[in-house]
């Protein structure tokens, strides 16, 4: 949404973004006449009737969270606390559960708009041996400010590893309420060697920044993370060319 809050994960808000059905079809992979059916598989419906029918909800319905590893931020205080738990699957999304102790529950799930391409694999889930669909495959960070009155500012930032060449920032300073606060890829300023972001951000302060900045404990906080992995002079024929990504430090 235009002021950061979360929209709804659905056909017709993807289709807005895309610019209409057909563009959102081509860009996923499907024909036209399914993406309502895809949408509502990613959400967890068993479309498929597997078990109960195309209002119950599967058993599979989680990613696999392979390499991340999760984050707990306590919203609350020591007497009362309100543990919430961050973490990313290769299913797409970055879930944040409410632990209540003898219970865990959902409170939002964020899938970005570049992984939508992987729901038709998922879905078709043919067997191939290897682990072949990556979504947000890597470890959430957070920057978390406190005071008097508790939890002042949390900002979790992500990255994709295998899965994208992209990190995500959000505001869960109202946890129910996450907002959206960038995104950073390759066509980013000054960011063009960005590659699979494979780097897990360190969140630091460094005295001097902003600008002139003498003081440490006014420093703002900062991302620092490496450029990236990438795969093309790795994993297959190119293997021992020149890179011509990845090959750098960024702070943000």
């Amino acid at each position: 949404a235009s002021d950061g809050g979360l929209t709804t994960f659905s056909k017709n808000n993807a289709s807005l973004f895309a610019g209409g059905d057909t563009k959102l079809a081509s860009y996923m992979g499907v024909d036209t006449s399914q993406l309502e059916s895809y949408f509502t598989w990613a959400t967890g419906k068993d479309i498929d009737s597997d078990s109960g029918g195309p209002t119950t909800m599967r058993k599979d319905v989680m990613g696999d969270p392979l390499h991340s590893k999760p984050l707990a931020i306590n919203f609350g205080s020591k007497s009362s606390p309100d543990l919430r738990v961050l973490v990313g699957t290769n299913a797409g999304f970055l879930h944040m559960f409410k632990d209540a102790g003898d219970t865990v529950t959902e409170s939002w799930a964020f899938m970005p708009y570049e992984l939508l391409p992987n729901i038709r694999e998922l879905k078709a889930n043919v067997p191939t041996g290897v682990h072949s669909v990556y979504g947000l495959d890597s470890s959430p960070v957070s920057y978390v400010k406190t005071g008097a009155s508790g939890v002042e500012k949390a900002w979790v930032f992500v990255g994709m590893r295998r899965g994208g060449k992209s990190y995500y920032a959000f505001d869960v300073t109202t946890p129910d309420s996450p907002r959206f606060m960038w995104k950073i890829d390759s066509n980013s300023a000054g960011m063009a060697e960005l590659a699979q972001t494979w780097s897990e951000p360190v969140v630091t302060h460094i005295p001097g920044w902003p600008t002139g900045n003498t003081d440490p404990s006014k420093a703002k906080p900062v991302l620092i993370f490496g450029a990236g992995y990438s795969p093309s002079t790795k994993d297959g024929a190119a293997v021992g060319m020149n890179d011509s990504e990845g090959r750098g430090v960024y702070i943000v």
